[in-house]
């Protein structure tokens, strides 16, 4: 099968959208899970991802038909030596496409389009009990440096 790769767009939305469901909807959601507004609060986040020049979103296809995507922006973490941090976030591809390589090329892509806007390192996070992300990011060189965990304040 022969996969393309590019920078989503617009017309992108509604497939980013379901896989960011499907993402959220496979693991622990410490504050409760999605909202009533949660697909409203998503897609406007997303459009400002896809508008801005500090973040990537990537999209895989198969001809047509949008099966993977990644995004990540580059931020500037004050008081370390290196201050432009990349950021990964929302990995995803459709079950029936894993095994191809394809979320390695998402993350290669990812890497050198923001490297190329002056990323010097770069973090991502999974869900602790997630540990085939666990696995797959660890075997791409991530190291777990700190530990954050929530609890419900309802009685």
């Amino acid at each position: 099968m022969s996969y393309s790769i590019e920078q989503a767009t617009e017309s992108d939305r509604e497939h980013i959208l379901g896989f960011w469901w499907s993402l959220q909807s496979q693991g622990l959601l410490p504050f409760g899970g999605p909202s009533e507004d949660w697909w409203f609060h998503c897609s406007d986040s997303l459009g400002q991802l896809i508008a801005s020049s500090r973040a990537v979103v990537l999209v895989a296809r198969l001809g047509d038909e949008p099966v993977g995507t990644l995004s990540g922006h580059v931020y500037e973490k004050p008081g370390v030596e290196k201050s432009l941090v990349a950021v990964f976030y929302s990995l995803w591809v459709e079950p029936e496409h894993r095994g191809q390589g394809l979320a390695t090329r998402l993350l290669q892509i990812l890497t050198e389009r923001l490297q190329a806007m002056g990323a010097q390192t770069a973090q991502v996070g999974w869900g602790a009990s997630d540990d085939c992300a666990s696995s797959w990011w660890q075997s791409k060189g991530f190291a777990p440096y700190e530990v954050i965990a929530s609890r419900s304040m309802e009685p």
